[in-house]
């Protein structure tokens, strides 16, 4: 029986954690406007226009689980499919994103599943609502979030719903609208294994994998979404926007095979960041990499 309480939390290593990307949290604009989600929002949006566009991207990030690609190719695919597609109705839209599903390979586990969760979203109250006023929720990105947990009677803290919260916040940012509002951490293998590999959590060191796979369960993925949030406090960074940073920067770290110095030379050549304030939190997330399976 999995006991969650045997993971144990390094609150130090928290804030000192904290410290360190206070300091670079000017790297998160660099990063959305390279990450290839955003792009594809801020294409969506500019293709279809505001109203219908908010809708796609929501939509489509209330289906973005077990995906048959990487997350970053999915959304870059599903934008171009729009974008050639440009759908006048929300109608036309849906049936637009049920063709997108069936004659792609990108998104087929539980397709049927999914073909009645878009069904159930685009005939929605709140999908008809955001056609006419799609940024009423930059403000109160958390309410969002209720109510899509509210339609599909998930837990707001899924990863799912608040990865939607997120995706709804690249859509305020594409129009230069301030966002506010709470939001949970999206726990996904990224963020749980960062949590592992920062020493945040300094009990893994035999077996990562297990520990991944344990924190991304719905019975411990509170011990990293109280971590996360108690860092998004201490530095200052809203969490939907500190899971920008960190899952892009796990993504960084995995290609360049966790060595924080090719890491930093990646992102001083490929984004124009080279900070030496960079090379220290690369360091820092890092540290418990030792054995990441």
């Amino acid at each position: 029986m999995l006991n969650c309480n045997e993971y144990e939390i390094d609150l130090e290593r928290a804030v000192y954690l904290s410290k360190l990307l206070r300091e670079v949290a000017d790297l998160i604009d660099l990063l959305e406007e390279n990450d290839p989600q955003y792009l594809a929002v801020r294409t969506i949006i500019r293709r279809i226009g505001a109203g219908l566009g908010v809708v796609a991207v929501l939509g489509n990030a209330v289906i973005s689980y077990q995906l048959t690609s990487r997350g970053e190719i999915y959304w870059s695919m599903f934008s171009k499919w729009i974008a050639e597609k440009l759908p006048k109705s929300i109608e036309e839209l849906k049936e637009v994103h049920k063709e997108f599903l069936l004659k792609t390979r990108y998104n087929v586990y539980s397709l049927k599943y999914k073909l009645r969760r878009l069904e159930k979203f685009y005939g929605s109250t709140l999908a008809k609502e955001l056609v006419v006023d799609p940024f009423k929720y930059c403000l109160c990105i958390n309410l969002l979030v209720h109510r899509l947990s509210k339609l599909f009677q998930a837990d707001t803290s899924s990863k799912t719903m608040v990865f939607a919260g997120k995706m709804y916040y690249y859509t305020c940012r594409s129009e230069g609208k301030t966002v506010e509002g709470d939001i949970d951490l999206p726990v996904d293998r990224r963020n749980s294994l960062l949590t592992i590999t920062s020493c945040i959590i300094k009990t893994c060191a035999k077996d990562i994998k297990k520990c991944v796979e344990d924190l991304m369960k719905p019975s411990c993925r509170s011990i990293v979404i109280n971590v996360w949030k108690r860092i998004s406090k201490t530095s200052g960074i809203p969490i939907y926007r500190l899971d920008s940073l960190t899952w892009l920067i796990t993504g960084i770290l995995k290609t360049n095979n966790y060595d924080p110095i090719q890491s930093y030379e990646y992102i001083c050549r490929e984004i124009g960041y080279c900070k030496e304030k960079l090379k220290e939190l690369l360091f820092a997330l890092t540290s418990c990499a030792n054995d990441k399976n």
